[in-house]
């Protein structure tokens, strides 16, 4: 009778010396880790957006962490298989601390969805999704959130429009 850890171990040792992963590695991309990098803005609304969408992911069993802009460590993206990335709008651009955080960034084709926050328009998500194709993330949605409409079911309707995309 045939050894079924046989089969195993050289799957592994294929994975660890021929196929140029590491199983630890490959483990922690097939879970449900997802990385939430907010700056909160000067009115909260980003943040409220943020924790908002956190709130829905973890009731879906996703592990979710938030990470202010401003304390984002590029180590923070090494178990994520989801990257999220929400901005406040200023002078028609996404905020320097974000910026900042995109620079960082170093993972292509990292999942990533991105969302940003403002009173009348949001047109520095523009901006936002040219700096994630230089950086040849995967942006598989991305949404502008007017927080002059602050009712809670548009913000509802645009979680939602958000979830679907990660699901």
């Amino acid at each position: 009778m045939k050894n079924p850890w046989v089969g195993l171990v050289l799957i592994n040792l294929f994975i660890l010396f021929g196929g140029g992963m590491n199983p630890m590695t490959m483990a922690a991309r097939d879970s449900r880790n997802v990385l939430i990098i907010v700056d909160p803005g000067g009115t909260g609304f980003c943040l409220k957006v943020a924790k908002a969408i956190a709130n829905r992911l973890d009731e879906k069993n996703y592990h979710v962490r938030l990470v202010k802009a401003n304390h984002f460590q590029a180590s923070d993206l090494s178990e994520v298989n989801l990257l999220i990335m929400g901005s406040p709008t200023y002078a028609r651009q996404p905020s320097k601390s974000l910026k900042n955080v995109m620079e960082k960034v170093e993972d292509p084709g990292m999942k990533t969805i991105l969302f940003q926050t403002g009173s009348l328009d949001c047109s520095g998500l523009q901006s936002l999704e040219a700096m994630a194709r230089k950086k040849r993330l995967n942006v598989v949605y991305s949404s502008g959130i007017l927080f002059s409409k602050r009712d809670e079911s548009y913000l509802a309707k645009k979680i939602d429009e958000i979830m679907d995309e990660i699901q």
